[in-house]
């Protein structure tokens, strides 16, 4: 299910010291979308809880040698004839692009998508 593996692709870990991000779920007209960072919550990224997830291949869940890059993902999703901002950690293969990814293989409808791999810098505000 598309919908699954996107959740899981930008799934919210709390544990391990690694990459943090801003973490927040709103409407287009709504905190998380203008990037009031006061009302978003700053979460750390653990890449090795992800390795098991749903959306990696079968063969790869749990190999310890799969190579993953950690980024910040701020989007604009349609979803159900809902549209929404979501901003949190994601995870994709090492020299993948991750909007990229999940426009052109997971067939989410991403209206704007952007990443970063910094210290909570996935701040950036889109326009309507």
């Amino acid at each position: 299910m598309r919908v699954l593996g996107f959740l899981i692709l930008v799934a919210v870990l709390h544990t391990g010291s690694a990459l943090r991000c801003f973490q927040c779920l709103g409407s287009l007209t709504g905190d998380c979308f203008n990037a009031v960072i006061p009302s978003m919550i700053a979460i750390e990224c653990d890449e090795d809880s992800v390795k098991n997830a749903a959306n990696l291949p079968k063969h790869l869940r749990g190999v310890k040698d799969v190579v993953l890059e950690t980024q910040c993902v701020a989007m604009v999703t349609n979803l159900m004839g809902m549209t929404f901002m979501e901003r949190g950690c994601g995870w994709i293969y090492e020299g993948v692009d991750i909007c990229e990814f999940m426009i052109n293989e997971q067939g989410i409808d991403l209206s704007n998508c952007s990443s970063c791999d910094t210290e909570l810098c996935n701040t950036g505000v889109f326009t309507k």
